[in-house]
């Protein structure tokens, strides 16, 4: 992996960083996109103790919309939902497929869906 000489503390790091690192980018917007999922990659792997971070090690650790995940309710328990959509400050809209909706999810009550975990209509 490629360890950061100069750790990643804002987003204009994140973006500095994306920007000089060869990729091609189809458009600014694109890049702009990159950086924030970049940043909020960084923020859920500093909250893990993790230090080094590849470009595929973002892709991996950054959610989307249409993201099949599970995440906290309420930062209770796990349940099986989509996220709609990322928010400029970091969290996440996510759509529970019982039909709640957590308009604000921060990074940390967002994994990866194991296949054990509860069907929607679970009780909560």
């Amino acid at each position: 992996g490629m360890r950061m000489a100069h750790p990643v503390s804002s987003w204009q790091d994140a973006y500095k960083l994306l920007k000089a690192s060869g990729e091609t980018w189809r458009s600014e917007g694109e890049l702009r996109e990159m950086a924030t999922k970049t940043w909020q990659a960084i923020q859920a792997i500093n909250k893990g103790g993790i230090e080094e971070i590849t470009v595929s090690g973002i892709h991996e650790a950054t959610w989307h919309a249409g993201h099949r995940v599970e995440a906290k309710w309420k930062g209770g328990e796990w349940f099986v939902g989509t996220i709609q959509a990322l928010n400029e400050d970091g969290t996440f809209a996510i759509q529970f497929d019982d039909g709640d909706f957590e308009p604000a999810s921060p990074a940390a009550w967002i994994r990866a869906r194991k296949e054990k975990a509860k069907p929607a209509g679970a009780v909560k």
